[in-house]
């Protein structure tokens, strides 16, 4: 099967087309996707600040606890934490560290121990992991309550300015006067290790003092801190959040391994965004990640559908370029199979015409040989003298009527020669005087038979008009039209004019007084075999004008 190139191009351009509105719809679906993602990933984050601060106001309450009373009591401290800890599953504890003077260490030991706890000293660790007490220097902030106290009373008394993981954070929250937070680190807890920071709040006594006086006096009342469960926090207030095929990972300070501190790090994802949070004084890189489960992914049927609509409709329309070109192509046979089939009847109907024309050409000599001979004797039976006169009447018939009959002869062979000789001109040199000369004398005659005039203009007998051109044919044809003049005109006059219309061309006129021709039928007179109504009566086969 022939394909036409426009079906072909049509179907090129089609697939073409079809891929790149694949990809077009393809990268738009995948955009919008990606758009979603990180929508998603900014309302999360902000859900994320909102909770970290929410968590943070419950120990800013707990804190003006203190700086509301001159004293708090153990008990007051496990009234005012109990809620926040029941409610926050991911504190780990809740502690209160007071400042303590030098001057006044011993008699805040002595007091604790009076409370209950005989084994409480302000302490530190040491190598081989035991408690000792630590030594004198200016100040202390040592572990005075801490909920919930079950399983907890080991570290009352730890200097938090002895403790690695919070000696700089305690300094900072002190000149700050801001709340702060440790670096995440391992915290040993039943054998287990688990991720906490130690989220510090510093109280201050209330005064009538600037604050730049309250720092130079060193009014600072002590620290509150809470122990955050890093896991459990984040489970907490983020996890339930975070919609199917959203993963969240944290790094404190830098995008490393040794750094993380929540979370797990997949390898090809097709999504992933980046936020900073500052979680109280420390820097935190989340680092959101998406599967193909986010959303479900990215609509894909779209890309495939929009390019199959477009190719599918490019075929449709390369089968009407191939339709049309079918049909095209067998119109075009059917016209070579006519034209060849008009050209055979063509030649058939040429062949029998020639046939004919050679028949009806042998015919009409045949024919004109005895009518020669029938009109010569009639003519010489006329002049006899001894022919009485009906006997030269029913001659005279005889000669008119063969006369007749020759003259339709006359005109078939005129009739055939066209189909028989080459329409090519004959060009000579020729008297046009003589030949017009020759006419006037035959048409005079023929006029003086029927009693009218004959009339000639533009040239005479002693004048010759040399002209180069057809002699026979220019001979034939004023012929044709003096005749049917002198046929047609009964009365009156026939002539013929003939002037110079310009250099070497002659203009020729035959004016008669007959009956005319009907302006209805003008066209239609030189059609072969036509004539009208009044030419039937006169005779003749219609083929003088044709």
């Amino acid at each position: 099967m022939n394909i036409s190139k426009q079906s072909l191009v049509v179907l090129i351009a089609g697939f073409l087309l079809a891929g790149y509105s694949f990809m077009t719809i393809w990268n738009y679906q995948k955009k919008t996707w990606e758009n979603q993602f990180s929508q998603q990933v900014e309302l999360t984050m902000l859900q994320l600040v909102g909770k970290l601060e929410t968590n943070a106001e419950a120990l800013f309450g707990i804190s003006t606890l203190f700086e509301s009373s001159t004293h708090v009591t153990r008990e007051e401290f496990k009234t005012a934490t109990s809620p926040v800890l029941k409610r926050n599953d991911f504190i780990h504890a809740l502690d209160w560290a007071p400042k303590v003077k030098q001057s006044d260490r011993d008699s805040f030991v002595a007091k604790v121990k009076a409370e209950g706890y005989p084994n409480y000293m302000i302490k530190e660790p040491f190598e081989d992991s035991r408690w000792v007490q630590v030594s004198e220097r200016e100040e202390y902030f040592p572990i005075l309550y801490r909920e919930p106290a079950k399983d907890g009373e080991w570290l009352l008394g730890f200097d938090q300015l002895r403790s690695t993981d919070a000696r700089e954070t305690v300094k900072q929250s002190r000149l700050s006067r801001k709340p702060l937070a440790t670096k995440v680190f391992l915290l040993n807890q039943n054998k287990a290790k688990i991720p906490v920071t130690l989220l510090f709040f510093p109280s201050y006594i209330k005064t009538q003092k600037s604050a730049d006086l309250v720092k130079k006096n060193g009014n600072l009342r002590g620290f509150l801190f809470g122990v955050y469960n890093m896991e459990k926090m984040m489970n907490a207030i983020i996890l339930p959040y975070l919609p199917r095929g959203l993963t969240m990972t944290i790094y404190q300070d830098q995008e490393t391994q040794e750094n993380l501190i929540y979370g797990e790090r997949h390898t090809n994802r097709p999504l992933m965004n980046k936020s900073d949070v500052d979680f109280f004084g420390q820097s935190w890189i989340i680092v959101w990640q998406g599967s193909f489960e986010f959303l479900n992914g990215f609509n894909k049927s779209n890309a495939f559908l929009g390019a199959g609509i477009v190719f599918f409709g490019s075929i449709f329309l390369a089968i009407i370029f191939h339709m049309n070109f079918t049909r095209r192509l067998q119109i075009e046979m059917e016209v070579v199979n006519r034209t060849e089939e008009l050209n055979q009847a063509r030649d058939e109907a040429e062949k029998a015409s020639r046939a004919k024309s050679q028949f009806i050409s042998a015919m009409s000599h045949e024919l004109k040989t005895p009518m020669n001979a029938i009109l010569g004797f009639s003519q010489v039976l006329k002049n006899d003298k001894d022919v009485n006169e009906k006997q030269k009447k029913m001659i005279v018939s005889i000669y008119k009527t063969g006369n007749h009959l020759m003259g339709l002869i006359s005109d078939i062979l005129d009739f055939t020669k066209p189909e028989q000789v080459s329409p090519e001109l004959k060009l000579i040199d020729f008297d046009l005087a003589n030949l017009l000369k020759d006419l006037s004398i035959g048409f005079k005659n023929s006029c003086q038979q029927k009693n009218i005039d004959w009339q000639k203009e533009g040239f005479d007998d002693n004048r010759h008009i040399l002209v180069n051109g057809d002699r026979g044919r220019l001979r034939k044809i004023l012929i044709n039209l003096l005749t049917n003049a002198v046929k047609f005109t009964d009365a009156g006059s026939v002539s013929l004019k003939i002037f110079e219309a310009s250099k070497d061309q002659f203009r020729f006129e035959v004016l008669d007084t007959g009956v005319g021709v009907p302006l209805d039928q003008q066209e239609s007179i030189f059609e072969s075999f036509h004539q009208e109504e009044k030419g039937f009566k006169k005779g003749g086969l219609g083929l003088g004008l044709s």
